[in-house]
């Protein structure tokens, strides 16, 4: 499925309901601006991934959260690209998933539990910055830096398995 511009968004349930975009085994979901997840305490809505690695979700802007239950849930294995910021606030159910951040521009990197966490910005202006809050990769995940610069600034970090640079990784 292809969104154009204008990006999308998904209002407020009613009731205890879930909304959610539920992509099964190898879909592919792309999506030209931003998505918007708004929600309330038992009032959810997500993006869920169906555990296939050929499952993936490109946003080429930003994803926004606006709720605690709000947010991404891989059941497995799947991609989820944002060009923009995916800032804290909403939750991510990683499983086995991989986010990667990448497009030119800026982006916000989100304090969550990653299972793989790559950067693969395109130009050299592409920073992707962390804010306050615990970034963690566990030991079977990985943080890759393919290109840009990932900034960790004022961040705590787990990484117990693998990281690799090949683009720039910034400690302040």
């Amino acid at each position: 499925l292809n969104v154009g511009t204008g990006g999308v968004t998904i209002n407020t349930p009613t009731g205890g309901k879930t909304k959610q975009i539920f992509l099964n085994a190898s879909a592919v979901f792309n999506v030209s601006g931003n998505v918007t997840l708004n929600g309330t305490s038992g009032n959810n809505a997500l993006i869920f991934l169906q555990s296939n690695a050929a499952t993936v979700v490109t946003i080429t802007g930003n994803l926004t959260a606006n709720g605690p239950g709000e947010g991404v849930t891989f059941a497995g294995a799947g991609t989820l690209n944002i060009g923009g910021n995916f800032t804290s606030g909403g939750i991510l159910s990683a499983g086995s998933g991989t986010v990667v951040y990448n497009g030119s521009g800026p982006g916000s990197v989100g304090s969550y539990a990653y299972y793989k966490l790559t950067v693969n910005k395109t130009t050299p202006a592409g920073i992707a910055t962390t804010g306050a809050g615990t970034v963690t990769v566990p030991a079977a995940g990985a943080l890759r830096v393919d290109g840009g610069t990932l900034e960790l600034a004022g961040t705590t970090v787990v990484v117990p398995g693998t990281t690799t640079v090949s683009g720039n990784l910034n400690i302040t």
